[in-house]
């Protein structure tokens, strides 16, 4: 059995196709056929950015430096001691950004998950890229990680504090707010 590697709508595309009707035609094209196809993730991502408001559309409000994108929220409880679901869909500087925070019972925490993809090539992932869970509050480093060969990456903090997801490791790299502290 041969398995296939199934690339997503980025998500910046994803929002954008949602509620922008001067998307280019060739990029809406590949965004029909791909959902025609069947695809489950990027069907429920589509339904959220419509059910979230047209605000995911739009550049994302600069605070600071920091990025602060609109989150979707959902169910908690998919998974035992699992609170709630976050994710997070926003572009950052030449990369796209979708994020899944879960804040997690017993131990008390947060984990941090998600994948960059290139912002200049539909559903390419950014391999190797040099992500920093930053802590807002004292603008710390708290872990460092690289994106896997899927462009995937996990991190796991304490859930009393607020977070950033620095993209890139010079000092003056896009950083994300993915968790304000609050559920």
């Amino acid at each position: 059995m041969r398995a296939t590697l199934t690339r997503h709508v980025a998500p910046g595309d994803l929002a954008r196709f949602a509620f922008d009707a001067r998307l280019e035609t060739e990029v809406a094209e590949s965004i029909r056929q791909h959902l025609s196809e069947g695809c489950e993730p990027c069907s429920r991502r589509l339904v959220a950015c419509r059910r979230a408001g047209p605000d995911l559309s739009l550049p994302p409000l600069l605070t600071g430096g920091w990025i602060v994108p609109r989150r979707v929220e959902g169910a908690g409880g998919r998974r035992a001691g699992v609170l709630a679901d976050y994710e997070l869909v926003c572009g950052a500087g030449s990369y796209e950004l979708d994020v899944i925070v879960r804040e997690i019972e017993s131990p008390r925490r947060l984990d941090i998950g998600g994948q960059v993809t290139t912002a200049a090539a539909l559903h390419d992932p950014a391999r190797g890229v040099p992500l920093s869970l930053v802590d807002a509050g004292a603008d710390e480093v708290v872990s460092s990680a690289r994106t896997d060969e899927f462009g995937e990456f996990d991190f796991s903090a304490a859930s009393g504090g607020r977070y950033g997801l620095r993209v890139g490791d010079r000092s003056d790299a896009p950083c994300v707010l993915v968790w304000d502290g609050v559920r």
